[in-house]
């Protein structure tokens, strides 16, 4: 392996493999790049999910459904595997590091077993799989519960519409009220005739 890699250098002129070095080096630049901004919006969106959630339930939906309690709790579920698992692969990332960095060192082969930056990827793809599902999830759960807050909204409408078809209704007192002794104004009588004209 060495001595094709070797043969392969002395084929080319320096300055095109210097040319090959600066390219490489900017692609391993732009991939790391990539995936510390792909870490940072999982966790940004995944916690973000979060605090929609609850900003749903307080303001635009507070009475849920109580069979659509579990689509949250499986998107909470899934929203908190996909931070646990980005948190995890900054761990086993520094680990894949240092494991590629002894193997360099000890002129061991190149494509060596570096199970770190496996598990690192695995759990990229599991961070990414568990946010995709936890979306889905909060989003079934959102529309089961605005539909409910738009018919809710339109009975009322509809009842306040048959209030205003068939007159004023008046309250009527409580029990308390009644037990405290109240009693209710009569009518005004009709105003009896003065004989005037």
């Amino acid at each position: 392996m060495a001595k094709a890699q070797l043969v392969k250098k002395s084929s080319v002129s320096s300055s095109e493999y210097e040319n090959y070095l600066d390219e490489r080096s900017l692609l391993i630049d732009a991939e790391r790049e990539g995936a510390r901004a792909f870490d940072k919006y999982i966790l940004t969106l995944a916690a973000g999910a979060f605090g929609l959630s609850l900003t749903f339930m307080k303001q635009i939906a507070p009475t849920i459904l109580a069979e659509t309690k579990i689509l949250l709790l499986i998107a909470w579920a899934f929203f908190g595997a996909s931070i646990l698992a980005t948190l995890i692969s900054f761990l086993t990332s520094q680990k894949a590091c240092r494991k590629q960095l002894a193997i360099l060192e000890n002129d061991a082969d190149p494509a060596a077993r570096n199970w770190y930056a496996r598990l690192t990827a695995w759990l990229n793809v599991t961070s990414i799989i568990a946010f995709i599902c936890g979306t889905i999830a909060l989003a079934s759960f959102s529309s089961a519960n605005l539909m409910t807050v738009k018919e809710v909204g339109m009975k009322q409408e509809k009842q306040a519409q048959q209030k205003q078809a068939t007159g004023i209704n008046l309250p009527r007192p409580s029990k308390s009220d009644k037990e405290a002794g109240y009693v209710p104004p009569r009518s005004p009588k009709k105003p009896a005739s003065t004989g005037k004209n």
